[in-house]
């Protein structure tokens, strides 16, 4: 038989015809796009459903607390976004206690972005590496976080 050579155009036209979506462990990449969902109420992540998900508090009328999951080796690398949009507090709590790692905390229970005049832009992308969540304030400017451990 021996070596077989293609040309470009085949290897073209075999790329193309891949699909683009592909199921990785539950959670979906499909294209160049992030999912991105709206809460204008208190929501539980679910992971890894979510996993990769921009939260918003658009439309939000009172604070947001976005819960997340019991951190865990079947969800580690799971990890998602939360952006605040609108002129309310956004709380990032955990299911249990003490699993939350950010600035200066090793345990934190939530952060809560609630300083007036700071709380719309204030971000958080949020990482668990099978036995905590790691919090990381992605936020452009200076904003105050309160922790609770």
């Amino acid at each position: 038989m021996g070596n077989r050579r293609m040309g470009l155009a085949r290897m073209e036209q075999l790329f193309e015809g891949l699909k683009r979506d592909l199921a990785l462990g539950g959670a979906t990449i499909s294209g160049e796009f992030m999912a991105v969902e709206a809460k204008a109420a208190s929501y539980a992540v679910s992971m890894p459903a979510d996993s990769g998900t921009t939260f918003t508090t658009t439309g939000a009328s009172g604070a947001v607390t976005f819960t997340l999951p019991t951190p865990s080796a079947s969800i580690k690398g799971a990890h998602c976004y939360f952006f605040n949009t609108v002129d309310q507090n956004m709380v990032i709590a955990v299911t249990g206690n003490d699993a939350i790692v950010t600035l200066n905390d090793a345990a934190a229970d939530t952060l809560t972005f609630g300083t007036s005049a700071e709380k719309i832009g204030a971000s958080v992308h949020c990482v668990c590496d099978g036995s905590l969540w790691l919090a990381m304030d992605t936020s452009e400017n200076t904003i105050t976080t309160t922790i609770a451990s």
